[in-house]
């Protein structure tokens, strides 16, 4: 990939989030570039680099620098996350005030730039999209079931739960780059998740094995992974959208 500076890296975690952000780009007519898995799109006067990392806070941490170390201005993770608020609906989206560690990490919390909170306000997608701002958590495991849910909601208040977010604003916090999250919410607070990913998580390895031991469970993975696919759909036509009216309203850059 050239060396020339990038302003905004977005890092999801998996991949199907990456690639409908790609195709919503392309949707919207955005010239892309790609090199080894990182895509590279000019909105305006704004360069954004995305990619995904994989699940998990090492493979977040790796990535979030490798975004730092190509100079990018600000970092904002995203994907899809699980309701922890009974209120939130599946396709909700959130945006980061603070992000919290797993429980058992006993980290602070870290504030999250308001950059596309913003964003949003500027280029009026707050009522479209139903973007609620409130707190994140992430987590070392997947959380599947309704009471495991209900007790992160009233340990933290936070309105949904990842794997990634906590691991790339510490890194951003180290290197003094801003850092953003948003999120859309796959699985609400009264679903079940397919206890596939309670075995393993949710790489493809931990996939297989996990569907060795529970071959009942495919229908219910499917159907988890269509909503999922679905709801990243949501987040990567808002993002684009908010970038490119934001870019065509004056605002070219970060």
């Amino acid at each position: 990939m050239p060396d020339d500076q990038a302003d905004l890296g977005i890092l999801f975690a998996l991949n199907f989030e990456l690639k409908e952000f790609v195709r919503a780009l392309r949707r919207r007519g955005c010239h892309i570039e790609c090199w080894e898995g990182v895509f590279k799109s000019r909105l305006g006067e704004t360069m954004v680099l995305a990619l995904s990392s994989g699940v998990g806070w090492e493979r977040a941490r790796a990535s979030a620098r490798f975004l730092v170390d190509k100079g990018v201005e600000a970092v904002l993770a995203a994907g899809i996350a699980g309701g922890l608020d009974p209120k939130l609906a599946r396709g909700d989206l959130i945006i980061a005030k603070r992000v919290y560690s797993d429980v058992s990490a006993q980290c602070s919390p870290i504030e999250c730039d308001l950059l596309l909170s913003d964003m949003t306000n500027m280029a009026g997608h707050g009522a479209e999209h139903a973007v609620r701002l409130a707190d994140i958590i992430s987590c070392k495991s997947v959380i599947c079931l309704p009471e495991e849910k209900a007790r992160l909601y009233v340990a933290t208040g936070a309105a949904a739960v990842d794997m990634e977010s906590y691991a790339v604003a510490q890194v951003c916090r180290a290197t003094g780059i801003r850092f953003s999250a948003v999120r859309v919410v796959s699985d609400t607070a009264s679903d079940i998740l397919p206890g596939i990913f309670a075995d393993g998580g949710l790489s493809k390895s931990a996939f297989l094995w996990g569907l060795g031991k529970r071959p009942t469970e495919l229908p219910s993975l499917l159907g988890f992974y269509f909503i999922a696919q679905r709801s990243a759909r949501k987040l990567a036509t808002f993002l684009v959208d908010v970038l490119i009216k934001v870019s065509q309203e004056g605002r070219d850059r970060l």
